[in-house]
This record gives C-alpha cells, structure tokens and sequence, in this order.
C-alpha cells in the first residue's frame, strides 16, 4: 500500500553502508520513520532532499515495520537556516521537542502547522532565541496545557495589579498568589515582565510575531521556566537539547 504525504525531515542517520534511517513528523500521518535505500550512494535519486528540516512531497511505500520512501520532491530545502550554525541549532531544537513529544504515528496537523510556521519565521529572520520562545509557547498552547496565568490556580483568586513579580508553580501549572504561597507550596519566580510577554506571544500571530521584542532578562527568565515545565509535560528533558549542534 501507498501513501502520499507532505514531512519535515526531524532526524536523519546512515543505516547500513547504502542506505538512510529517517524520521519525519507528516501531515497526514504524524511521525513516522522510513528507510532511504540507496541514498548514500553517489548519484542518489534522492539529492539533498533527505537533509535535517527539509520540506518534501514524499510517496512511500508500506512496509512491515517501517515505511519505504519511493519518490520525494522537494517543497522547501530550509537551505537558508542550515546554512547558519546559530539558526541551524535553534531548527534542531524545534526539530527534537517534536521527536520527543510525539508517538509514532499519532496525527496531528496542529504540530505540523507549528513547526512548519517556525521554520518559515526562522528562516525570514526572526531571532533565534525569540523563535524558540515563540516556538515553546505555541506548543503548550496546541498540546493544552499553556499554564494559568491570570488567577491563582490553587485557590482561583483572580489577579489583580501589576506586582513586580508573581509566583510560578511547575507542578500546579500556572501562577499562584501569596497566601497559597505561604503555605509551603514550591515556586518560582516569574517577573511582571516575563508574565507579560507569555501573554503577548500566546496571542499573537504571523507578523505580529516578529515584532515582539525580549530582554536578556525575560528570555533567561522564561527559558528556565518553560524548559522546566514543557519536560515535566512531555516527560523527556529538553534542556539537553539546548547543546544541540
């Protein structure tokens, strides 16, 4: 049986001394991992389409356990974040929160939308560091849990005024107010600034996003925090991930 599909090329390994071992996240079949035969040899008919974030129409065939790729032509190569070492990382990044927070064949237009949005702002020249934060936020809001951040998500008092600085509880999901928090409940700090600009990113869209401007106090702030809560969630840690070459 045959499918035809649109992927994004989120890892790519030798297998073998011809071959290539792939995984892709579709938009018709969510992950899937599939088999290049040939596609180490010179003169491959595959080319540079089985490159880390590439964008291609694919044709497989099923196999076994693992599809077979037939045909593949390319939609968009990304040439320009590879191409730079600081942008390459942050697409890694996006491409290794996807491997980690998806099963095998679970369908999910939603990521691919994302990832594919991110890819596209990557490459226009969005900040990487802003990419990932814009990318982190974006999926919690997809996957459902996007934390609570305008009540105490212990005792539901509702927020009120600017404080310098509120509460953030990893476990509970969301910010919690000072009685809650006098009662021995674990948190972190989160800065009127960093909560701020949680909310603008969840609402914005498209160009608005590459408008969004953070300081190199918002973005430690936020990049310690969503790590911590986005691994908790998906129960792989991604701040190994920020090495990524």
């Amino acid at each position: 049986m045959n499918h035809k599909t649109e992927a994004i090329n989120l890892k790519v390994t030798k297998f073998g001394e011809a071959d290539k071992l792939l995984t892709l996240f579709s938009k018709d079949l969510g992950k899937i991992k599939l088999i290049a035969k040939g596609a180490q040899k010179t003169g491959s008919k595959f080319g540079g389409r089985l490159e880390i974030l590439a964008y291609n129409d694919l044709l497989l065939a099923e196999g076994k356990e693992i599809y077979i790729l037939s045909e593949v032509s390319t939609i968009e190569t990304f040439h320009k974040i590879r191409e730079n070492p600081v942008t390459l990382k942050a697409g890694i990044y996006l491409a290794k929160v996807i491997e980690a927070s998806t099963e095998i064949g679970q369908k999910n237009e939603g990521l691919f939308d994302l990832i594919l949005r991110s890819l596209y702002l990557l490459q226009d020249g969005i900040s990487p560091a802003l990419l990932k934060k814009i990318f982190e936020v974006k999926l919690m809001v997809s996957e459902g849990f996007f934390p609570v951040l305008d009540r105490c998500v212990k005792c539901g008092k509702i927020k009120k005024g600017e404080p310098a600085k509120v509460s953030f509880s990893i476990p509970l999901g969301g910010i919690i107010c000072s009685s809650c928090f006098k009662r021995g409940l674990s948190a972190l700090s989160l800065s009127a600034g960093a909560l701020k600009t949680l909310e603008e990113i969840k609402e914005a869209e498209g160009e608005e996003l590459k408008e969004l401007e953070l300081s190199k106090e918002v973005l430690k702030t936020l990049d310690q925090i969503l790590k911590f809560y986005i691994s908790e969630h998906i129960g792989t840690d991604i701040r190994k991930f920020g090495d990524c070459p």
